[in-house]
């Protein structure tokens, strides 16, 4: 079947490693500035004595008044919400938030926190008496108890949630200290990423989070561009490695997953999605109806489902319950004995759950990915990209990936944790690890990430594209991936670094948005 190549640029799922680079580049743009230059659901205006911080996704739809602890409180009307800052005490009922707080070095403000955290250090920070797990209200989903649910609110200066439990905190008795976060409404992995702007506002870490986040963009970017790279020196006949994200959900359907999040990780993985149009009866729409959610398959299409199955070289199963083992996802997807499923025969069969919480209630995945889509990259990267490694031996490094036939799921004790307080440090490879010696300079100083000069690779022919009413396009998508036919990437890409490190940190934000939209998303 006709495979995806990472080099062609096309407007449905294939992308040419120059456009690649120069998407993740505009994702990257004015990095170092305070306010957003690719998360869509917040914004920042700066204030001589204040700032004024909006959260604009729906179900927030929140402003915020950020005030130096101790100066005195702008009076600004009451649609406002004030909070003196930095922020003391807070109470993070989502675990999302986690890794934000941790990142910027101000873990030690979390006083409540969710039971589900998979933090070991957050978790410690409970054993230690310095916080608590969070406690609902008694008609909160699973109960609580509303006495316990008031004095936790009490103590705290405010309370990071998500609009689902905006809602309940907004009709209560604590709204003045609800901050609404919508980083998992984000569509693309950097714009999630680029929260910790909205984090470090509200405890006076800006110049932090900025330089976080252009780490986070740089090793992203670096690792994308060497992984699409990686697979296009083979040569252009050289198939990358087809993945997928496959699930079996609580009614019992099986899934190939194709969101928008989804599908753009596999691409910057260097990974390929097999022509699936023979199958189109069996896509569903996500019900919002904005994108696409994937290919289900009920109890009487299973035989399909085993087909599209032995497509791809990489499982990578996200089935709940946690800590599956390759036979049990193989029981799970009904795959008969006796059938050659190709990953479950070469063992290239993965689970998200290598790191949960110390309970054994959560997956790591949920928590930090968000915050860190570098190291969530790096793991699809490594066990995509085997190399000579074994199937188990790809994921021996990994942090949220695990390898389902002999890998053993880690749980985040109070014992892992080495220093409560410190820094969390980034888990993927920086840019000197994928090689190179660029170094990008931010308007605060530099940044030791380098991105790979690459040599003697030429980009792949593009093969004949179909539209939605099942004609070729031919025209100026293919004349345009025949062009670069050729090309050696020691040019190409060389001009793709150029391209990200003059947008990376130096340009304005409306000249990353021109790059932006010249690139074709899924």
């Amino acid at each position: 079947a006709a495979t995806f190549f990472p080099a062609c640029l096309a407007p449905k799922g294939t992308m040419k490693l120059l456009a690649l680079a120069a998407m993740t580049a505009s994702a990257t743009a004015d990095c170092m500035a305070t306010a957003p230059s690719v998360a869509s659901h917040f914004s920042v205006e700066m204030h001589d004595s204040y700032k004024v911080v909006r959260s604009t996704q729906a179900g927030c739809n929140n402003a915020y008044i950020l005030y130096h602890r101790g100066t005195e409180k702008p009076n600004l009307g009451s649609e406002y919400k004030y909070f003196a800052t930095p922020l003391q005490r807070v109470a993070l009922t989502q675990t999302v938030s986690n890794t934000f707080l941790e990142i910027l070095g101000v873990s030690s403000a979390a006083a409540v926190i969710s039971s589900y955290t998979t933090s070991a250090c957050l978790h410690k920070r409970v054993e230690d008496g310095l916080a608590v797990e969070y406690v609902g209200p008694s008609n909160s989903w699973g109960g609580g108890n509303d006495t316990e649910h008031a004095m936790q609110m009490q103590s705290v200066d405010a309370v990071f949630t998500d609009p689902f439990g905006a809602s309940g905190f907004e009709a209560g008795d604590f709204g003045a200290k609800t901050i609404c976060v919508a980083e998992t409404y984000e569509t693309e992995q950097l714009s999630q990423a680029e929260w910790i702007k909205f984090y470090g506002l509200f405890f006076e870490k800006e110049t932090e989070a900025a330089t976080a986040m252009c780490g986070t963009a740089s090793r992203f970017a670096c690792s994308s561009i060497a992984a699409n790279a990686a697979s296009l020196s083979q040569g252009t006949t050289y198939q990358p490695p087809k993945a997928a994200f496959v699930s079996k959900d609580y009614t019992g359907n099986l899934k190939i997953n194709t969101v928008p999040k989804a599908m753009a990780l596999l691409r910057h993985a260097g990974a390929v999605f097999p022509d699936m149009s023979a199958y189109a009866s069996r896509r569903v729409m996500h019900f919002s109806g904005d994108y696409e959610e994937g290919y289900r398959f009920d109890a009487s299409a299973v035989d399909e489902f085993h087909e599209v199955l032995a497509m791809f070289d990489v499982v990578i199963d996200e089935s709940y319950p946690y800590m599956q083992t390759q036979e049990s996802i193989a029981t799970a997807y009904g795959i008969p004995e006796g059938v050659a499923i190709p990953a479950f025969v070469s063992g290239r069969v993965y689970t998200l759950d290598k790191t949960m919480s110390h309970n054994g209630l959560a997956s790591d995945i949920y928590e930090s990915a968000i915050a860190e889509p570098d190291g969530y990259l790096a793991d699809l990267i490594a066990v995509i990209h085997a190399g000579g490694l074994s199937s188990a031996e790809a994921a021996s490094t990994t942090s949220f990936v695990r390898h389902a036939a002999s890998g053993s799921v880690m749980l985040a004790t109070s014992e892992t944790c080495a220093n409560p307080v410190s820094v969390r440090a980034a888990r993927s490879p920086v840019c000197a690890d994928t090689a190179g010696q660029l170094t990008l300079i931010t308007s605060v100083g530099v940044i030791e990430d380098t991105c790979q000069p690459v040599t003697s690779i030429t980009y792949p022919q593009c093969p004949s594209l179909i539209d939605e009413d099942g004609e070729e396009e031919q025209g100026g998508w293919a004349l345009f991936g025949g062009a670069i036919a050729g090309i050696s990437v020691g040019g190409a890409v060389l001009i793709a670094i150029l391209i990200a490190i003059t947008i990376w940190c130096c340009v304005k934000t409306n000249k990353a948005s021109g790059a932006e939209n010249a690139v074709a998303k899924v």
